[in-house]
């Protein structure tokens, strides 16, 4: 549910509608300044939007062709001190969004009035506020928590130019989940289960001329941090063998919150997310110098040894060879063992 700060205990007694003078000077109208409910954010939750004294808070950033600045004033109530240093997941967020299309009801994605510079208690804050051009809910708030003073009356400014919208501008306190929390929810969900790929593969087998011949060659490195997958997922709407490490994954979307999947480029969600069973299954029974499987029309797989590259004269190339195993003959080649993750019992 998105959050609704006009039904939250922990909101201080100021009306969305209090009057306050912007920074041209001019007042604003009594129905100029509403609520943004935003899109909730699978990395933090919004716990208390902070008293300014003096100050509104949202405030308001009007549109304006000039250089102009939005600024806020406020000193931590006791609460808010409190709440802040109850652990080390509470951070202070600076959030924006644009006022159009508030009649809808819609939640509305993250947006700051482009471009701009923010500055907390006279320190430059680096921030990610900008996104990526026309992609929507790939802005981040911006974090004031290394700059905040307990014991004095804190000064926000956002200086922005040319911005052909207007803007709310909240702080808040808000309480981050750590990325570990995030993986290991998705280890606590129903897993895709085995069966599920193996039926994937035959399918795509039926759709290849080949049969006897084609196999599917799968990497165990994820395609977001280029190293071996610890927990294999992917989305349970996408179509394709290939899975991505979750912490990687998600580690990514907090720097960048596009939500798609690396593989297939298909939009996904949080909670659409899964650990692959027959992937788990082959992570845990390979080691880290395996890096590719290849996959049979009956699901079962094989670890792809890499040949070592050859000289003019057909010679090995020590430096080419990476795995620790001695060179085996075809001989030993034929034997290699075939380890399936077939569902099906020994007996058939």
């Amino acid at each position: 549910d998105s959050y609704n700060p006009t039904q939250s205990n922990e909101l201080p007694s100021v009306s969305p509608a209090r009057l306050s003078p912007t920074p041209t000077g001019k007042s604003l109208k009594r129905d100029k300044v509403r609520w943004i409910h935003f899109k909730q954010s699978e990395f933090y939750t919004l716990k208390r939007l902070i008293q300014a004294e003096g100050s509104l808070n949202p405030q308001f950033a009007k549109k304006e062709p000039n250089r102009v600045t939005a600024r806020m004033n406020f000193t931590f109530t006791e609460a808010e001190t409190q709440l802040l240093k109850s652990n080390g997941n509470m951070k202070l967020y600076l959030l924006s969004g644009s006022i159009s299309d508030l009649d809808t009801g819609e939640e509305k994605y993250l947006e700051f009035p482009i471009p701009n510079a923010i500055t907390f208690n006279r320190k430059n804050v680096p921030s990610y506020v900008k996104g990526i051009k026309g992609a929507k809910g790939s802005v981040k708030p911006a974090d004031l928590t290394p700059y905040l003073d307990f014991n004095a009356r804190n000064h926000l400014d956002v200086t922005y130019a040319g911005t052909t919208e207007d803007y709310l501008l909240y702080v808040y306190i808000v309480q981050v989940v750590p990325f570990d929390t995030l993986v290991e929810n998705i280890l606590l969900r129903p897993q895709i289960p085995k069966q599920n790929t193996l039926n994937f593969v035959q399918r795509q087998r039926q759709d290849e001329e080949d049969i006897q011949t084609s196999k599917e060659v799968v990497s165990l490195n994820c395609p977001v941090s280029m190293v071996r997958m610890h927990d294999p997922c992917k989305s349970v709407d996408c179509e394709h063998l290939q899975c991505f490490d979750a912490f990687s994954f998600l580690r990514l979307q907090d720097q960048v919150p596009l939500w798609m999947c690396p593989v297939c480029n298909k939009k996904v969600s949080y909670s659409s997310l899964a650990i692959d069973a027959y992937f788990k299954e082959v992570i845990e029974q390979t080691t880290e110098d395996d890096e590719t499987i290849n996959i049979d029309e009956n699901g079962k797989w094989t670890i792809q040894l890499e040949e070592p590259e050859t000289n003019k004269d057909h010679f090995p190339n020590p430096a080419s060879v990476t795995r620790s195993e001695p060179h085996s003959s075809p001989k030993e080649d034929a034997d290699i063992e075939i380890i399936s993750l077939d569902s099906d019992s020994d007996d058939e």
